[in-house]
């Protein structure tokens, strides 16, 4: 399932929180491109399939697989933007894990996808901002003081027939 609008505004915002930019790829944007640019300025790009089950599995294997001693030896054996400091090198490097594991930990701690199928409303009753399923029509019980409410944020007001909800 793709990442709805909710989810991708959710990733941008803790991304951006750590330094890192978002971007879709292709013409149908079924990738996402995490990017950021290290200290010495070296681009770091992760590419993640743009899907619920998908991303965070795609952005953990990149975290897990990115090794910054090889890192190094990488770019000093492809002698890419030349350096004359290897220490610099390898702070850089580690720096760079360093920020794929807080993105990492970031987006597992936030989890994006919990109740994808819920909507939060406030209820009438109680006052209490409780989740509801993500059901149009359909009469719940609020959690907390168990009395019938709507999931009406899933309604356009000026349209709905709030009938609807009070035959079930």
């Amino acid at each position: 399932m793709e990442l709805t609008n909710e989810q991708f505004s959710k990733l941008s915002s803790i991304a951006d929180k750590l330094g890192w930019d978002v971007d879709t790829w292709d013409k149908h944007d079924k990738e996402i491109i995490l990017s950021q640019r290290s200290e010495l300025g070296e681009l770091i790009e992760i590419y993640a399939a743009d899907s619920q089950e998908k991303i965070i599995e795609d952005i953990t294997l990149f975290v897990d697989t990115f090794d910054a001693n090889s890192h190094v030896v990488e770019i000093i054996s492809n002698n890419r933007n030349v350096y004359h400091d290897v220490r610099a090198l390898i702070d850089d490097a580690e720096d760079i894990k360093n920020s794929l594991i807080k993105l990492k930990n970031a987006l597992i701690e936030a989890d994006i996808f919990a109740d994808t199928n819920k909507v939060t409303e406030r209820c009438p009753y109680c006052e209490e901002e409780v989740k509801l399923e993500a059901i149009k029509y359909k009469l719940q019980e609020c959690p907390n003081c168990h009395k019938k409410i709507r999931a009406c944020s899933l309604c356009d007001c000026n349209t709905c027939d709030c009938s609807k909800c009070e035959k079930q």
